[in-house]
């Protein structure tokens, strides 16, 4: 794998083939192996940015031949897997607002992805925001937190509307039919629940101890 540091999965629904996003090291690993899981391919691409703008989250595109990279400025990127070439997309950097990396939920049948923004960090360290993620928490900044969701049109990249929240938040997880969203406050020891129909905050949870990550089952 190299130097990639705290990676993420790009999946993809065939067993063949599986990516890697290395927001750290601004670099996106391809991989290819065959029916006997013997490595056919294993490609490393730089992203055509500075490190410090960042990689949020990556998707496969329908058809396996793009990867959209959303940056951490909030552009989205098209990546094509065989010539490597970028193109841009209608989302544009929203700054000073910050995605977090993290992997965000995308709706059941892949037309919505929900990013996680931070607006509320301290510029004083704009230029570490990306390069800091991922140390033990004590090195990175306290305010290292989502604070609403933007949904974005996955087929057009325009944003569809926005969810605020009453807790900053580390992740989220969608249920199964996409009628719910689930986003985690360790600090709180709760769990919200969205509507992510109606766009609004419903409910929370406290669940005890501190819930950072969460899988529905199926």
């Amino acid at each position: 794998m190299g130097n990639c540091g705290p990676g993420r999965f790009i999946s993809y629904p065939t067993a063949d083939q599986f990516d890697v996003l290395c927001p750290r090291t601004n670099r996106i690993r391809l991989i290819n192996v065959d029916a006997d899981s013997r490595e056919l391919q294993n490609l490393d691409v730089v992203l055509p940015w500075e490190r410090r703008v960042g990689a949020a989250e990556a998707i496969a595109a329908p058809g396996g031949q793009e990867i959209a990279i959303v940056r951490g400025d909030g552009a989205v990127f098209q990546m094509n897997v065989v010539t490597h070439e970028f193109a841009e997309t209608s989302a544009h950097p929203d700054l000073p607002d910050r995605v977090l990396p993290a992997a965000w939920p995308n709706s059941p049948d892949g037309s919505k992805i929900y990013l996680g923004y931070n607006k509320n960090y301290d510029r004083h360290y704009d230029n570490r925001f990306y390069l800091d993620y991922g140390r033990p928490p004590n090195l990175r900044p306290n305010d290292a937190t989502a604070s609403e969701f933007r949904v974005l049109d996955t087929h057009t990249w325009r944003k569809i509307g926005t969810i605020r929240t009453k807790m900053p938040f580390w992740s989220a997880v969608t249920d199964n039919d996409g009628k719910m969203l689930y986003a985690m406050v360790p600090q709180k020891h709760s769990i919200l629940v969205i509507d992510a129909v109606k766009m609004r905050q419903i409910r929370i949870l406290k669940v005890g101890g501190a819930p950072a990550l969460a899988l529905v089952a199926p």
